[in-house]
């Protein structure tokens, strides 16, 4: 398994992180100040240090531009993404646009900064805002020419630029080779969606839904060990779940790749009335079934943007272990169950 707050190797089991000394034990109703091993404000020793783990209790800081970002383009289309309770700075990213001559067309980017990777939340950011402005400009080009029903062969080469912009945007952060973190890295899933459908990019485990009334599903299939084995038919989900490379990703962007990695694309019909959701494992993570996902996302009262603060919300009070993020384009009259 590996520390989620140093992302050092620990052994399976492990109470405590013997490279930061985190307490990996999971400490539940913690709100309000906390340690980074997860303690609440009680732990805190008169001395400075945390009676749980024993380190130096975090120093308090002001909150970053990044830590909570929310984006409104219209009621039905609209993303959050929020820093959580753990880590010290949001690795997470999202980039969102509409096409003001297409009244059909979102545009929806989602990264996830590899955390054992240098400068994870520069590399997620500059990806995210790279693909998003490959796919406006390309979409805005098939307005221009008249192109109201392209292909998705068409749509799925510009999806394909789009990550690749995505993976030199990532490339061209600057890191430092003698550091033991890895060289910059992020995960990506992306939707160019019009006209009732969406094309899909994504590298890395962070995930697209569409979720309707009645039926809900998972449209990625993770770059994940777990997948690769089980799909490979060398182990069961259930043990290969247990092993220590349990969540690690087998494809991402940035040089941490050898060469130009792969993204996998595919084009769906959407619908409606529905949800096309992209979100983080920082959420998907406490509601791992697609249905848990589904139920919370119908649950949900209001707009785009209250059905995404709710998720994240959702996610801090499972423990916010994770940045978190979600993003919600809207298709038919409803939003939330609530509405």
């Amino acid at each position: 398994m590996t520390c989620p707050h140093c992302s050092a190797v620990v052994p399976g089991g492990a109470r405590f992180c013997e490279a930061c000394g985190a307490n990996l034990a999971p400490v539940s109703g913690v709100t309000g100040e906390h340690c980074r091993c997860g303690a609440g404000p009680d732990a805190k020793g008169t001395d400075g240090y945390c009676s749980v783990c024993g380190l130096r209790w975090p120093a308090a800081r002001e909150p970053l531009p990044r830590d909570h970002v929310e984006v409104v383009l219209t009621p039905t289309f609209a993303g959050v993404t929020d820093r959580g309770k753990r880590h010290t700075c949001n690795e997470d990213a999202l980039a969102l646009a509409d096409v003001p001559e297409d009244t059909s067309a979102a545009l929806l980017v989602v990264c996830d900064g590899v955390s054992s990777a240098q400068r994870a939340d520069e590399a997620s950011d500059a990806a995210a805002q790279a693909a998003c402005v490959v796919l406006r400009v390309a979409v805005q080009d098939a307005v221009v020419r008249g192109l109201t029903e392209d292909s998705p062969a068409m749509r799925e080469a510009i999806m394909e630029a789009a990550i690749a912009a995505a993976h030199e945007a990532a490339c061209a952060i600057s890191y430092d080779p003698d550091k033991p973190k890895d060289p910059p890295g992020a995960t990506v899933v992306a939707a160019l969606v019009r006209g009732g459908t969406a094309t899909l990019g994504w590298l890395g485990d962070s995930r697209a839904y569409w979720i309707s009334p009645s039926s809900a599903t998972l449209l990625t299939h993770d770059h994940s060990w777990v997948n690769a084995v089980v799909d490979a038919g060398e182990m069961n989900e259930e043990d290969a779940l247990k092993a220590p490379e349990a969540h690690a990703i087998t494809r991402c962007l940035g040089p941490l790749n050898d060469g130009v990695p792969e993204p996998t694309i595919r084009t769906v019909a959407l619908n409606g009335p529905g949800c096309l959701l992209l979100c983080t494992d920082g959420l998907w993570n406490y509601a791992p079934e697609t249905d848990q996902l589904a139920a919370l996302v119908r649950a949900a009262s209001g707009d785009a943007l209250a059905v995404c603060r709710s998720l994240v919300e959702f996610a801090l009070s499972k423990g916010g272990r994770d940045n978190i993020t979600a993003a919600l384009f809207a298709v038919g009259e409803k939003t939330g169950a609530g509405d």
